[in-house]
């Protein structure tokens, strides 16, 4: 059966409410990115670029993370996810 290749959408959340969100947890930015959000020890937030996909053949949930909200922009981070969508439609199942 042929897999379907999802087109990444634009950002679902605006860039100027990436850098004011303060609730941890996952946020779904289209095409399996997701803006992570976590606290620090300090009591900070961290923000990251990270990526969930299933493992072809075992169907295991695996996270990739693709760097900082501070270092990596929103765009560079949906280019690695559409690359990473990609390479996993090219490996056997």
């Amino acid at each position: 059966m042929a897999r379907r290749i999802v087109k990444p959408r634009k950002i679902a959340l605006p860039l100027r409410t990436i850098k004011n969100v303060k609730e941890p947890g996952r946020h779904a930015m289209g095409g399996n990115l997701y803006l992570t959000v976590s606290k620090t020890k300090s009591g900070g937030l961290s923000k990251r670029w990270t990526f969930l996909y299933r493992v072809p053949g075992s169907g295991k949930q695996r996270e990739m993370g693709f760097g900082a909200v501070d270092k990596i922009t929103a765009e560079e981070a949906q280019a690695k996810a559409a690359e990473a969508r990609a390479l996993l439609a090219t490996v056997e199942r």
